[in-house]
């Protein structure tokens, strides 16, 4: 669903199981609601994980060495807001011509890129150390081999305790002699 903190959860997951040594080669993120292509994808790994240096090698290179990152880091790719790529979630009425960028749209062709994107970096009888975690609205990516794992609304008594637990965060409370907060 559209403003349910889809993005938020994602970027705290990467935040959480980096600092607690899950991916000690850290989590990078894409969005897909501004269009970014396959090519988008195998730069923002290979920068985050090789430097500045990794865009000096060859398109081919690049590909290879970016799938390699991948498969031999415990790293963590975010994709979020995949649905922008499914063909139900684009916008008909968008140009898709090169002058408005931001409108383009995913051409079957590029979609199936992604796809074997996805494939070839998680597919394969190697061991591979890198995760991708994929934010999307409905609960079919398309991506064959992904894993769907349906996030539900808490409760209004689980938020409640939510809340009431982080008010009680030290950081947040103003310490008072012989209060429960400063014990």
């Amino acid at each position: 669903m559209d403003g349910m903190g889809k993005t938020t959860l994602a970027g705290e997951a990467a935040q959480w199981w980096t600092r607690t040594g899950r991916f000690p080669d850290g989590a990078c993120f894409l969005s897909f609601e501004q269009f970014a292509n396959a090519d988008r994808v195998i730069q923002v790994l290979g920068q985050y994980l090789d430097g500045p240096s990794f865009n000096s090698r060859s398109e081919a290179d690049q590909r290879r060495r970016a799938k390699e990152l991948f498969q031999t880091k415990r790293v963590l790719m975010v994709w979020d807001n995949f649905e922008s790529v499914l063909p139900h979630f684009q916008p008909a009425s968008y140009p898709s011509d090169s002058s408005h960028p931001s409108y383009s749209t995913y051409s079957p062709e590029e979609l199936q890129r992604l796809h074997d994107f996805f494939t070839e970096w998680t597919g394969g009888d190697g061991e591979c150390h890198g995760r991708l975690l994929i934010t999307c609205r409905p609960a079919e990516t398309g991506l064959t081999g992904a894993r769907a794992t349906e996030l539900h609304g808490l409760a209004r008594r689980t938020v409640s305790g939510c809340s009431c637990a982080c008010w009680r965060r030290p950081e947040w409370t103003r310490k008072r002699r012989n209060s429960p907060a400063s014990v």
